[in-house]
């Protein structure tokens, strides 16, 4: 969370050396930051460059993009004073595992830690993306075709509306609840308080049931029969 005086050779060597919660291959799950640390990694690894040059050589130059960087050297951040939009806290917090074994929801405020001139220096692949809003338009407008692309085409097809969006929402949202499930169902191996233990079956049976309905409608509609 808060790696500093840290650099990124050694937060990535902590992540790495963190224990897996379970066998490699058999589950899956995602996290804001050290997921996208190791993401950064392997690109330094397979391609030789720090990943925030990698992303402005190949992402940003061919597309004219100047100012979007991963992280704001200090010695800037005062040139562009205010045009630094700060972050905000809205209520965000993360999981947090007792002596006891037992986890609680603690607040993280974010404006304490991700404001702070170091964090705002830093490199960081996983929401530490910073530059002017028209810049970012100038991505996005790459992304549906207009102008240079730095994107396969077929990458670029593949990421248009579908044709049925409803049947589009169904296919995505059954395994975001299945997921959901197998994610509260190990939450209840650890919570010893009866009140988490409560609320963990009460959205299992809220997420089993909405999964149930979305079937039922996949195979009204002839989704299933693709």
């Amino acid at each position: 969370m808060c790696d500093r005086g840290r650099d990124a050779e050694a937060a990535v060597a902590r992540i790495a050396a963190s224990p897996a919660r379970w066998e490699p291959g058999t589950d899956a799950a995602y996290h804001p930051s050290s997921g996208w640390k190791i993401l950064g990694a392997i690109v330094e690894r397979v391609d030789g460059r720090p990943i925030d040059r990698y992303v402005r050589e190949e992402v940003f130059a061919p597309l004219g993009i100047e100012n979007m960087r991963l992280g704001i050297p200090q010695e800037e951040q005062s040139t562009l004073g205010d045009r630094i939009a700060p972050v905000f806290w809205r209520g965000h917090v993360l999981p947090v595992v007792d002596a006891d074994g037992s986890l609680q929801m603690v607040p993280y405020k974010v404006d304490q830690f991700h404001n702070e001139p170091h964090f705002v220096a830093k490199v960081e692949p996983g929401g530490g993306m910073r530059g002017p809003a028209r810049e970012l338009g100038h991505f996005y407008e790459s992304l549906l075709g207009m102008g240079p692309s730095v994107l396969d085409p077929r990458t670029v097809e593949n990421g248009k509306p579908p044709a049925d969006p409803d049947e589009a929402f169904i296919e995505m949202m059954i395994p975001h609840h299945q997921g959901a499930v197998a994610m509260i169902g190990r939450f209840l191996d650890t919570t010893k308080r009866p009140e988490l233990q409560q609320l963990a079956r009460n959205i299992i049976r809220s997420q089993e049931r909405e999964i149930a309905q979305m079937e039922s409608w996949k195979r009204s509609w002839g989704a299933g029969s693709k």
